[in-house]
């Protein structure tokens, strides 16, 4: 074989072991919290293709963003959101929304959002994938879903005795389609560092349907009521949004994401992981008067409550609830039949339901 030849294939073996795969366990978990930036400034689009370096390490911190992630039924609203497993709630005092998601080793998908707003107090269902695991270079997906947007009442007959029916309600349908690429890996520099990362692309087509309710049944509106009832008829909208995974378990977040219309030259408002995921401290078991030990664990766990009675919950890394009891004092947990890994506490108090606090356990 010419040397020339080996060397070509060596060089391209070399390339193709270069590229990074993504998985459930790169990416944050609960009881973790982390801050995210948002630059202002004009920033050129990151590039496509394999082994390349985008240097995004002038990006600024105009706005800052604190980011807790919980286990569901911490926040508000989460009994409208039984498909999610993990949440993520914004300390921003202008942000009065939590964002359901589920985790698991074969995709992570935004369930929906509920908003506690006075105004708008409500759920919103999405159920739209974000990845699809394992992830990695010239991976891909298509998907389509159909949110209900709103729904009121009419109470209207649009031609009397004419044979369009009595019209009771209107919904107003969200379909969303995402067309994901990875369309290229390499190594992000951000003010926080350089890591290896993929470029994921999405192009996110939204349009509206409309649907009224009649005779007990819904069915969809015609072109022609449409326009009798004054609803506008809109094309579908386009839009791009590219985030930035990494492979390094620490990072555990998006290190940079931005959105581009079809005719944008350059992206502006470009978000930023600023700090690594940690340990919420508000979410600490050392507080409170509860102890746990040991930890790590092979057999039995020991939780310990200071005068009040504590309700314990077990979850495991794909946010599965194990076990749970209600405990006065002192709690043996017999841990010796799971699997080796990493497990978290979660202790609320009985008489008040509030969060005590969470903590990883580390079984043996």
């Amino acid at each position: 074989m010419k040397p020339s030849i080996l060397l070509s294939l060596l060089l391209s073996f070399t390339a193709l072991n270069a590229q990074i795969t993504v998985n459930r366990s790169h990416l944050v978990t609960a009881g973790q919290k982390t801050v995210q930036a948002t630059s202002n400034t004009t920033h050129a689009k990151a590039a496509s293709g394999s082994n390349m370096n985008w240097n995004f390490s002038d990006l600024n911190a105009d706005e800052i963003d604190s980011l807790r992630f919980g286990l569901p039924f911490w926040y508000e609203g989460y009994q409208n959101f039984p498909q999610a497993n993990l949440a993520q709630k914004s300390f921003d005092e202008t942000d009065s929304s939590v964002v359901y998601l589920k985790a698991d080793n074969s995709e992570l998908r935004l369930i929906g959002v509920y908003d506690y707003s006075y105004e708008g107090q409500g759920p919103f269902t999405l159920n739209t994938r974000i990845m699809a695991f394992p992830c990695t270079y010239n991976s891909n997906f298509n998907e389509t879903n159909t949110s209900v947007l709103t729904t009121f009442e009419l109470g209207l007959d649009p031609d009397s005795t004419g044979p369009v029916p009595f019209i009771d309600s209107i919904r107003v349908n969200l379909i969303r389609t995402v067309k994901s690429n990875v369309d290229g890996w390499g190594n992000m520099q951000t003010p926080l560092g350089t890591y290896p990362a993929l470029k994921q692309t999405n192009l996110e087509i939204s349009s509206q349907s409309f649907a009224m309710k009649t005779g007990g049944n819904w069915i969809n509106i015609p072109s022609f009521l449409l326009s009798q009832l004054g609803f506008p008829s809109l094309p579908p909208d386009s839009n791009y949004s590219v985030n930035f995974w990494t492979n390094d378990a620490s990072v555990a977040f998006p290190l940079v994401s931005y959105n581009y219309g079809p005719s944008d030259d350059s992206v502006s408002n470009v978000n930023w992981l600023m700090t690594k995921p940690q340990a919420s401290g508000t979410n600490a078991l050392k507080m409170a008067g509860v102890s746990v030990y040991p930890n790590p664990v092979a057999d039995i766990l020991t939780v310990y409550a200071d005068a009040k009675t504590i309700r314990l919950y077990i979850i495991d890394a794909e946010g599965r609830l194990l076990y749970q009891k209600d405990a006065a004092g002192s709690e043996q947990i017999a841990l010796g039949d799971y699997p080796s890994g990493i497990y978290l506490l979660h202790v609320t108090d009985v008489a008040t339901g509030a969060l005590i606090g969470t903590q990883k356990i580390m079984k043996l």
